[in-house]
């Protein structure tokens, strides 16, 4: 008998065992360095093998997570439905994907979980591998996202001003509540008509010219006019935001009816109009009797004078007439400057105040310009306002007393003196017509000063200066420079 040796090449098979573990490196490696949840379980619900993120999910080491249950790790509920969706999956031998809410040591956890079941060699099912992607964070977003669009949806649909959502061509994409109680169209009538059906105020060339020179975050305001259903028309203020919903520019109209302010203004006009006619016959009434008046008092000072009689008497009566020439004045000066400023102009402070300050008896005080600034307004009503409070400043503020204007801030400006002030019980009450601590005077100076403040929307008040005089501050005025 001899030896016999047989060789054979096994090159191919150490090749693939060789490539088989670099695989099976590869693989254990990006199970082990995954931020999602990968573990096997065997069928009656143990863990036979959890990476790193799996095992991170109960503060445990993977080794302390094999052998355990899910009931072990979970509460009860969400343990139960995790052991009815396994029991599917070996049942039916099929893959499931769903999202899921469990809750680990009272705290909520959300999954995107995958399950397949596993098999083993022979091909007989052994168990189930799983993937979960946790995304608690992502869900809380989206419920907080959720919670937000409702309010904002509530706030919509609730809000006491109308609102209409358009695209670029005028098509009604969306309307509240308000805009249907407006209107009195339905909703449905409403999200199947353009914002030039019911808009009748605006010509809509005008209107689409308007949208096409807006840009994302620009805001338009304008007045229009709105038609309802049953024909009727109605005046609106209009404010335009042009923003970017869902990836699409679309503007949001959030309109009010300002149908009594309308009405409000038009009976102010009405009012003062009849204020005006009234306060012109008035002064045309009394100003005849009262020059002729003045014409014979001046004769008859002239003829006592002349003959050396006592004549007190006379000049008293003629300081009377006087006073009354000023209430006149005044009055019709209240009467005619209440309307609102349409056209201010850019004037220059510190030209305007030095005019006003000539055309007031100053004596020995003194004028200060602090901040010779330009502002908004109408020239000839501002120097109503000018001339009263210089004057006021000089009558009252004592011998040498400084006057000061300037401005405070942003939108403020102020006229001061260093004179004894206006005592705080009668501050409040001084803007009243009529009252004055000045026997000569009309008493309507500052109630003058209040009324064209109010005309150009500025708001006046009177306080005490740094140093102890009057300080008057107007806020709302338009500063140029």
């Amino acid at each position: 008998s001899g030896l016999s040796l047989y060789f054979a090449d096994i090159t191919d098979r150490k090749t693939s065992e060789t490539e088989l573990a670099r695989t099976n490196r590869r693989l254990t490696a990006l199970i082990e360095n995954t931020s999602q949840a990968v573990y096997l379980k065997d069928c009656e619900g143990r863990y036979r093998f959890v990476n790193e993120a799996a095992a991170e999910l109960f503060g445990l080491e993977p080794e302390e997570v094999v052998g355990k249950r899910d009931e072990d790790l979970f509460d009860v509920g969400s343990a139960a439905r995790i052991r009815r969706i396994d029991e599917q999956i070996l049942e039916d031998e099929a893959a499931d994907s769903h999202e899921t809410t469990r809750f680990i040591d009272g705290d909520e956890h959300v999954f995107l979980s995958n399950k397949y079941p596993y098999y083993d060699e022979d091909g007989d099912i052994v168990g189930i591998m799983g993937i979960d992607r946790e995304v608690t964070e992502r869900k809380r977003r989206q419920r907080a996202l959720e919670r937000s669009r409702q309010r904002l949806q509530s706030l919509f649909k609730k809000l006491p001003d109308a609102i209409v959502i358009h695209d670029a061509d005028g098509n009604v994409i969306d309307v509240n509540d308000q805009t249907i109680d407006d209107l009195g169209y339905t909703r449905g009538e409403l999200l199947s008509m353009n914002v030039t059906d019911f808009e009748v105020g605006v010509a809509p060339e005008e209107l689409r010219e308007t949208w096409a020179e807006m840009n994302v975050g620009d805001r338009d305001k304008g007045q229009g006019r709105y038609r309802r259903k049953d024909g009727s028309t109605f005046p609106v203020e209009v404010w335009v935001d042009k923003t970017r919903i869902g990836g699409e520019e679309q503007f949001i109209a959030l309109s009010r009816d300002v149908t009594a302010r309308v009405q409000r203004e038009k009976e102010l006009r009405r009012k003062n109009d009849r204020l005006d006619e009234f306060a012109g016959i008035v002064a045309h009434d009394l100003r005849n009797p009262l020059s002729i008046a003045q014409g014979r008092m001046t004769i008859a000072a002239a003829q006592v004078e002349g003959g050396g009689g006592v004549s007190d008497d006379l000049r008293v009566a003629q300081k009377a007439l006087g006073r009354m020439e000023d209430i006149i004045s005044d009055t019709l000066v209240l009467a005619r400057r209440g309307d609102a400023v349409e056209s201010p102009e850019p004037i220059p402070v510190a030209e305007i105040v030095g005019r006003c300050w000539n055309m007031v008896e100053t004596g020995d005080a003194s004028l200060v310009v602090v901040d010779k600034c330009t502002i908004e307004g109408d020239p000839d009503r501002l120097r109503h306002v000018f001339e009263n409070l210089l004057r006021n400043a000089v009558e009252h503020g004592g011998a040498g007393v400084t006057v000061r204007v300037g401005r405070a801030g942003e939108a403020t400006l102020y006229v001061e003196d260093d004179g004894p002030g206006i005592p705080s019980k009668r501050r409040e009450n001084d803007f009243e017509p009529g009252r004055t601590s000045r026997e000569e005077g009309t008493g309507f100076g500052l109630a003058i000063v209040e009324r064209i403040a109010e005309a150009h929307d500025w708001e006046v008040t009177l306080t005490e200066a740094e140093g102890g005089g009057a300080r008057f501050e107007f806020t709302g005025v338009e500063i140029l420079s």
